[in-house]
């Protein structure tokens, strides 16, 4: 079963939802069916977050919420996410919560020294007047 091998991080408010419902379309591309699933965040979900959680995506801070950490996505699980990619050259995912986490870029790099990020920002003032 083959992991992702592109991962699509970016700011709050930054378009990487469209993008990710844009390259989902491209027959060459498999996206995780479930976006930000955050797999590469090493966490203590009992230790307090050096930020506020408002930085955080709603589906991150759900399974901090909910969780005791014996419960995290395991890797069995996590690679699960992506077993409908058949013959797609392009297999990826989008969690903006990677950009906060200074560790997920050597943990996506553990897993696949060969990954692509595209890292999208956005105008903080932009983000400020945006719904």
């Amino acid at each position: 079963m083959n992991g992702p091998n592109f991962f699509i991080v970016g700011a709050s408010k930054s378009g990487t939802t469209s993008l990710y419902h844009y390259l989902n379309q491209h027959p060459e591309i498999f996206m995780c069916p479930e976006k930000e699933p955050s797999f590469f965040i090493n966490h203590d979900v009992n230790q307090p977050l050096e930020f506020p959680k408002d930085l955080l995506s709603s589906s991150f801070i759900k399974r901090i919420n909910q969780s005791s950490g014996d419960d995290l996505l395991g890797m069995d699980d996590y690679l699960n996410l992506f077993k409908g990619a058949e013959k797609e050259k392009i297999i990826g995912e989008a969690s903006t919560d990677y950009l906060i986490f200074p560790s997920a870029a050597q943990a996506i790099h553990d897993f696949d020294p060969n990954a692509k990020i595209m890292v999208i920002l956005r105008n903080p003032f932009d983000a400020a007047y945006s719904e």
